[in-house]
């Protein structure tokens, strides 16, 4: 009976009513014709899948609202949204990140540190657009290479605004900048910590340097929810949407696509980028 009575707690706070009611989520930029549908109204088989595998995880009637007049004129009744970051932009004055697909090659969006030497005076990434960028040539690449870039290209650079220079792995990025043999650096924060922080009393080759940008790079999609939901409604949607890819591969399919091999959770700062420390 405590059990029974403490799941309908959970689905009447859910709901935000005291009586059962509908679960809306909103679709952004969809090719779906626009409108709010009943999960028995859609006709896509990727659609329904998504639909039914929520409903029934939440014992719940399910609406998919599609389009952002749908989601807006719905008065706050959507508590998910699907999208685009550009497209989920206008809506995050209510909602928040809270779930991105994991990058095609299977990393999170790691944190990365880049860095300057202290006695360089340019105090800003931007003044260093056109001089030597050191990254670390170890596998793997992805991590140590793409990554940095796709943070330096969310702050408005290519790769050839750099000119890139190879140093055989973490210790060696970092006495190239420490030298001045290359002007910034770029490590993943684990390396860096570990350079810098774990082993600092051993060396001070970190204390010549200073950190112009902290930060991960942007996830170009993801799933919003509403700010005043509950955290344990949070973390449910979490924990049924990161076990989607393999419990419903067909829902996870529509939703995400084919390069995504799963979701996962994300910080609130996800679609924006920290510069500095």
């Amino acid at each position: 009976m405590h059990r029974f009575l403490t799941g309908l707690t959970f689905v009447c706070c859910f709901l935000g009513v005291s009586h059962a009611a509908d679960l809306r989520i909103g679709f952004v930029k969809s090719s779906h014709p626009e409108g709010c549908f009943q999960q028995n109204e859609l006709s896509d088989e990727g659609a329904v899948a998504y639909a039914e595998h929520l409903a029934e995880r939440f014992n719940s009637d399910l609406y998919m609202c599609f389009g952002e007049q749908a989601i807006a004129s719905s008065d706050g009744t959507v508590k998910l949204i699907w999208g685009a970051r550009e497209a989920l932009a206008g809506f995050l004055d209510q909602y928040r990140p809270f779930l991105t697909p994991r990058r095609p090659d299977g990393l999170g969006r790691v944190p990365i540190v880049v860095f300057k030497k202290t006695s360089d005076p340019r105090g800003s990434i931007e003044q260093f657009r056109g001089t030597r960028l050191v990254l670390s040539d170890r596998d793997p690449k992805a991590l140590n290479t793409d990554m940095p870039y796709d943070l330096l290209g969310d702050l408005g650079f290519g790769r050839e605004d750099f000119e890139t220079v190879w140093a055989d792995g973490t210790m060696a990025v970092v006495q190239s900048v420490a030298s001045g043999e290359t002007d910034i650096g770029a490590l993943e924060l684990t390396s860096w910590a570990r350079v810098c922080n774990a082993y600092i009393s051993d060396h001070d080759h970190c204390s010549q340097l200073d950190v112009l940008v902290k930060s991960r790079p942007r996830a170009e999609h993801g799933m919003i929810i509403r700010n005043d939901s509950a955290d344990e409604i949070r973390l449910r949607m979490v924990g049924v949407h990161a076990r989607m890819h393999f419990e419903n591969p067909q829902a996870f399919l529509w939703l995400v696509g084919p390069d995504a091999p799963e979701l996962e959770p994300a910080e609130a700062e996800a679609f924006s980028i920290g510069l500095t420390e």
